[in-house]
């Protein structure tokens, strides 16, 4: 089995779009090759617990807990590829023009739904939230425009 770790304990760890799964680039952890979990909002710090015990996705300080240690050929997601990049970017646009985010329970896909969807409009009314303030949607496999009966392409 070929190990990446060079004299100096650096290990470059190949890491993959947290939304889509390509390629996108190396991280080095050094020694530390553990995952944690902040025990307030359940998000995960890789490579270690984080500075001051502060969660950078919450704020929320001290309370982690170790999850695992990380596999030897394991990919990590820790970022989005330049097409996720651009569509988050798009969805974003879109719903600051009064669209609603969508994302889907069974198969975990997400995007955006146009302003100029009745949908939208609809949830828009109904949860009582005006543009640019961002609203959205859940659906299923029973509903979702990409695992669901009626698929959308």
């Amino acid at each position: 089995m070929l190990r990446l770790h060079n004299e100096k304990g650096v290990n470059p760890r190949l890491t993959v779009c947290r939304n889509c799964g390509k390629d996108v680039g190396v991280a080095l952890l050094g020694a530390i090759e553990s995952i944690y979990e902040c025990s307030h909002c359940r998000a995960h710090c890789i490579g270690g617990r984080p500075a001051y015990d502060v969660c950078t996705a919450c704020g929320f300080h001290g309370g982690f807990t170790f999850v695992r240690k990380v596999e030897e050929q394991e990919k990590l997601p820790v970022e989005l590829c330049d097409d996720c990049k651009k569509n988050e970017e798009a969805c974003a646009a879109a719903v600051a023009e009064g669209g609603v985010y969508w994302k889907c329970s069974s198969c975990g896909s997400q995007g955006a739904i146009k302003s100029t969807a009745p949908l939208a409009q609809a949830v828009r009314k109904q949860a009582g939230i005006e543009t640019p303030k961002p609203v959205g949607v859940e659906f299923s496999e029973s509903d979702c425009p990409v695992c669901g009966p009626n698929k959308v392409t």
